[in-house]
């Protein structure tokens, strides 16, 4: 069995080999699309100093209290105005600042009457306050948003002060989902004895399509080794980058996949990582005449099938290929956790808040077929390989989900 680490190394690597075209798309498009290219500002931010408020620009000077209004600046219709100390500008907020006027005295610090200012009693002036200057934001040249950032709303605004309507982004991976297993049934359908309905299809589809990717769900197939070769050879020749089946990856009697997988074609990566849960997972790559498509095993259980979704697939596709890493953050465990493997753990768990502090809480019962529970879990604590134990009020890494 690989070492997490290494397993996922391993992924990272294969899916670079994907094909990773670059595409030009509209800016309101964009959203949950991986930049394939960096982008620099090519002006300052803000481009002239300007008021942080309404009130009235000055230039500063020592003991006035009191001045003439010269004129209005308004944000959009911008005028020079001759500076003095004893004038001042009714300035808006965003307006640009008059040549030679370095500091805006808020409205409700002064009293407007008879086309004068004054300062109120209380209020305190200091020089140069309330003004954004020149290039405070950004600077031309600086790094705007670099290759492989997951575009998000918040990004939307600096490109649209760039004026860019378009960006470039990698192409959505095309990917094909498929459910193994004789038990299974469709989640319409009323079980039998014995029979689940298939959740992993679901809980698949939306993730990708979260991530931002194009996926198609095949259903079910029985577990025979005919039928499954036969589904797997057809999704190959389809022209997919990426193959997600889940169960029949173990070593049980009717466990056919991975033996699917490798008679049409497919190169094993790694067959088992020392996670749990998860264990059971299977990478390979297939390579086609134009292009190649990775290959996915997970393992049927809904917890192991969701933790290695998480842990190996959502990284890759929610970076640029090639440089997925897990993002996690740092939370107090507010329990004692033993284990007595060398496998890296995936506990779930929950996050609260205490004074200060963010606490984790792992569930009582860490089993991988406990699909409700997990559902309410927001993230997964990592039990490192190298420790027997997590102390209570010990900081731990944690993966929101």
């Amino acid at each position: 069995m690989l070492p997490y680490k290494e397993a996922f190394f391993i992924c990272n690597t294969a899916y670079s080999t994907l094909d990773h075209s670059i595409e030009n798309i509209p800016l309101l498009e964009s959203v949950n699309r991986i930049l394939a290219v960096d982008y620099f500002c090519t002006t300052d931010y803000p481009p002239f100093n300007n008021s942080s408020m309404d009130g009235i620009a000055v230039r500063f000077s020592a003991g006035i209290t009191e001045w003439k209004l010269e004129a209005e600046v308004t944000a959009g219709h911008f005028r020079e105005v001759e500076v003095t100390d004893e004038l001042a500008v009714y300035i808006t907020t965003g307006a640009k600042l008059p040549t030679g006027f370095d500091t805006v005295i808020p409205v409700e610090d002064i009293v407007l009457q008879n086309g004068r200012a004054i300062l109120r009693n209380h209020a305190l002036v200091t020089a140069g306050q309330n003004i954004r200057h020149l290039g405070a934001d950004m600077k031309k040249g600086n790094l705007l948003c670099s290759k492989g950032t997951k575009i998000l709303p918040r990004h939307i605004s600096a490109f649209a002060a760039e004026g860019i309507t378009t960006v470039s982004v990698f192409r959505k991976m095309k990917i094909a989902l498929l459910a193994t297993g004789d038990e299974l049934v469709e989640i319409t359908a009323t079980p039998a004895e014995g029979e689940i309905r298939a959740t992993n299809m679901y809980a698949l589809q939306t993730a990708i399509s979260f991530a931002g990717h194009h996926v198609e769900n095949y259903g079910l197939v029985r577990d025979d080794m005919q039928n499954i070769g036969k589904h797997i050879e057809r999704l190959l020749l389809v022209g997919f980058d990426m193959i997600i089946t889940t169960g029949g990856v173990s070593m049980g009697k009717y466990d056919f996949v991975r033996a699917a997988y490798i008679g049409n074609g497919v190169q094993e990566l790694f067959w088992r990582s020392a996670i749990k849960p998860g264990k059971p997972i299977f990478t390979g790559l297939y390579r086609g005449n134009d292009r190649n498509c990775m290959v996915i095993g997970l393992p049927g259980n809904p917890v192991s099938c969701q933790v290695c979704f998480q842990v190996f697939l959502l990284p890759l596709l929610t970076h640029a290929p090639g440089e997925a890493e897990l993002y996690y953050t740092n939370a107090i465990i507010d329990a004692d956790m033993q284990k007595s493997d060398l496998k890296t753990h995936f506990l779930w768990g929950s996050f609260y808040s205490e004074g200060k502090n963010i606490n984790v809480r792992p569930f009582a019962k860490q089993i991988s077929g406990n699909n409700m529970q997990f559902s309410q879990a927001d993230c997964l604590i990592i039990f490192p390989d190298e420790k027997e134990e997590l102390k209570k009020g010990e900081w731990v890494q944690c993966i929101p989900m």
